[in-house]
């Protein structure tokens, strides 16, 4: 109801509170004071991390908003973390690959997915780091933002923006996004760990098409998670557990395969390119080559 009254209560926090506590997706209805209330906003994200698209501007980018929609994690921009993941063989990053899910016009997929990423049984006990690019606000030396034919591909000698660095040599909100991207990707292949690239619909869009280049320039193992859709229907649904589960199972099986020499002659190196369909086709390599049913 909040969506037909005037503005005047749209941004009354009382009226607002009471929506939200039952529905909140009610965020994109009510006022802009409200949208920039942070405890307001926090009700509304910790009861379902997709209002978070809803949110105010000003707050779109803080912290405690991004941990509570499972995006964030601080251990990304706590150097003594960093360094211990960078020393530490046990540590394996996760670098996704997502359309940016934090405006208005986007769909949620993305930020359920990290959620529930992060929230699996064995990725939280397997020592996995994920990095997930929507939390971080950067800038960019492509004017047009992800034009594949722009020559920046986040390297030293194709980067504007590369001197936009901590002291500890670490990307800042200054930085290009593809520059940070890349030194994500670098420590993925430094840890063992991988890219995987969520693919809504109609495909990659176009920030992910360069990223999975600058993936395979690094020769950083890609996995695709293919959107579930409806059985018997081209209709998309949202992940779920279940599907999640069946990602970290993919991902269970790679590292069995990779690190058995016993199985070595048996499947594609392990750079290559490896597609999970949840909840409908299974799991393929290489988009044609069965590996288990």
């Amino acid at each position: 109801a909040i969506k037909y009254v005037g503005e005047k209560f749209q941004n009354d926090e009382e009226i607002a509170l009471a929506a939200l506590r039952r529905y909140p997706d009610a965020m994109k209805y009510v006022g802009e004071t409200i949208r920039n209330d942070k405890e307001i906003a926090l009700a509304a994200v910790r009861k379902d991390p997709d209002a978070i698209k809803y949110v105010g501007e000003y707050i779109k980018h803080d912290s405690e908003l991004l941990t509570a929609a499972g995006m964030f994690d601080a251990d990304h921009i706590d150097s003594a973390t960093r360094k211990k993941m960078m020393t530490n063989s046990t540590i394996k990053k996760i670098v996704l690959s997502t359309r940016f899910s934090l405006n208005v016009e986007s769909t949620s997929q993305a930020t359920r997915f990290t959620k529930l990423l992060k929230e699996n049984e064995h990725i939280r006990q397997n020592n996995f780091k994920i990095y997930a690019p929507n939390a971080f606000d950067k800038k960019t030396c492509d004017p047009n933002w992800t034009d594949f034919d722009h020559p920046c591909r986040g390297t030293d000698d194709t980067c504007e923006y590369k001197n936009e660095l901590t002291k500890e040599g670490q990307p800042t909100d200054n930085c290009c996004w593809r520059y940070s991207f890349r030194r994500q990707l670098e420590e993925a292949k430094f840890t063992g760990g991988f890219m995987l690239q969520l693919v809504e619909g109609d495909g990659l869009g176009k920030g992910q098409t360069i990223e999975k280049q600058m993936a395979e320039e690094l020769s950083l193992k890609i996995f695709h998670v293919i959107q579930p859709i409806v059985l018997n229907s081209n209709v998309e649904r949202p992940f779920d557990e279940r599907n999640i589960e069946e990602v970290a199972s993919a991902i269970k099986c790679w590292y069995n395969f990779r690190d058995n020499p016993l199985y070595a002659r048996f499947v594609p190196p392990v750079t290559a390119l490896e597609v999970i369909r949840p909840g409908l086709y299974g799991h393929t390599i290489n988009e044609d080559t069965a590996l288990f049913d």
